[in-house]
């Protein structure tokens, strides 16, 4: 199980890749963690790219 922070990092990283595993999770039934996931990928996208990068 994936923590807060590394959902962050991973939405910094890769919108596509955590949008994908966005989809995996729900498929699974693991409504929790995709929850947490977009979150983090609503959050990384609201802010421009570079602000993450300076602050990781």
């Amino acid at each position: 199980m994936l923590t807060k922070q590394d959902w962050d990092w991973l939405a910094v990283c890769s919108d596509y890749q955590t949008a994908v595993t966005v989809q995996t999770l729900l498929k699974k039934g693991k409504s929790r963690q995709a929850r947490a996931a977009l979150e983090s990928l609503i959050e990384a996208m609201a802010e421009p790219k570079n602000e993450h990068l300076k602050a990781s």
